[in-house]
């Protein structure tokens, strides 16, 4: 694209009509002109949650891994979607620094943001990342587990629907746990949260 398009789409960026802002996000994304990632930026903080969301696709669209720290703080949007999308965009960005702030993630209370991390921090993860299916899910399992991947509890965590099967066990080897919450789960898998970690 010729450099006077970009020059006349940035400006864009800071309409006060967010229809007019969301529009020149796409532009910039097909354009996928790196100059236009600071632009791009301050908007991650716009009060439109849609504005936001745009401004997260730009971002990976452009590829600018500088972002990612700004990215991040969109973990905690208000909004789903948004904080689904940041989670996206952090892969996309091949964002490997940020996976401590996507293990806070499995916490989320939108379940399918939950998964999309877990997702997340496999492909961020490289090769200190592993996925484990096992029969047995107790504290002696996952210490087994650790010590193949070579890594330490405190470097591992597990995801699952059942406090009892899925979580317990996995605090009771030291790793962190993270409950994912399915509204099918059978009675006897229920237990109260333990009150640490």
């Amino acid at each position: 694209y010729p450099e006077e398009v970009v020059k006349n789409i940035i400006p864009m960026l800071k309409d006060k009509d967010d229809s007019v802002c969301r529009a020149a996000l796409d532009a910039v994304a097909l354009i996928k002109t790196p100059e236009a990632a600071s632009a791009v930026i301050p908007l991650l903080k716009h009060n439109d949650e849609y504005v936001r969301a745009a401004a997260l696709r730009t971002l990976s669209k452009i590829g600018d891994k500088n972002s990612a720290q700004a990215v991040v703080a969109l973990l905690q949007d208000e909004q789903s979607y948004v904080r689904r999308e940041a989670v996206q965009t952090l892969v996309n960005l091949d964002a490997k620094s940020t996976v401590t702030a996507l293990i806070a993630m499995l916490e989320d209370e939108d379940s399918s943001i939950s998964y999309s991390a877990v997702d997340a921090i496999i492909k961020l993860g490289g090769k200190d990342a592993a996925v484990e299916i096992v029969s047995e899910k107790d504290a002696d399992t996952y210490r087994r587990v650790f010590a193949r991947h070579g890594a330490g509890p405190e470097r591992a965590a597990m995801a699952g629907n059942s406090m009892r099967s899925d979580v317990i066990p996995a605090l009771e080897a030291g790793c962190w746990g993270a409950l994912i919450p399915y509204p099918l789960v059978w009675a006897h898998e229920a237990a109260a949260a333990p009150a640490a970690r």
